[in-house]
């Protein structure tokens, strides 16, 4: 293949991968808000280019199909093959609008302190990824920097906020 082409075949991906990102087609990505939290406390989940304060109402039409949202540790994200794997903690689902936008909110889990990546089942995006419903969307140095951590959810416990014992000292 010359450089041309080559050159032309680059811009004509980027060109296209531009113009599909803000599409729930396009591949999945999520960002949180707040990005630390601990159980109990509300957590906003939403696709990018979802502005901050995004409500329900804000959607166009037509909906697209639901997406089911899952928390998964992110240094285990990378061995989770299905929907039905037991360290999945499933958060809620969000209904992306014609233009991608959606977001979720949800009380955060009372799970093990770590940073938490988002695992989700998604039938309609099958067409747009090769057939594939699920994914897991492990955060590592692929990952543009300055979404990293907008991507994980660190998440912390009553029992290491005080140390070893699973009580605050005042329960002591």
């Amino acid at each position: 293949m010359t450089l041309a082409r080559s050159l032309f075949v680059l811009v004509a991906f980027v060109v296209w991968a531009g113009s599909s990102a803000g599409s729930a087609r396009s591949a999945l990505f999520f960002l949180f808000q707040p990005t630390s939290a601990a159980a109990g406390d509300l957590v906003t989940v939403r696709t990018v280019g979802t502005p901050l304060g995004f409500a329900a109402e804000d959607r166009e039409g037509p909906l697209q199909q639901p997406i089911r949202l899952y928390l998964v540790r992110n240094e285990v994200a990378g061995t989770i093959r299905s929907r039905f794997d037991r360290r999945l903690h499933f958060v809620g689902r969000l209904v992306p609008d014609a233009r991608g936008r959606a977001a979720l909110t949800f009380a955060a889990l009372p799970l093990d302190t770590g940073a938490y990546a988002v695992a989700a089942w998604c039938p309609g995006c099958a067409k747009y990824s090769r057939g594939s419903r699920f994914s897991v969307l492990r955060v590592d140095r692929q990952i543009v920097p300055r979404f990293r951590r907008a991507m994980l959810l660190s998440l912390r416990t009553t029992a290491t906020t005080y140390g070893v014992s699973r009580h605050p000292p005042e329960w002591r």
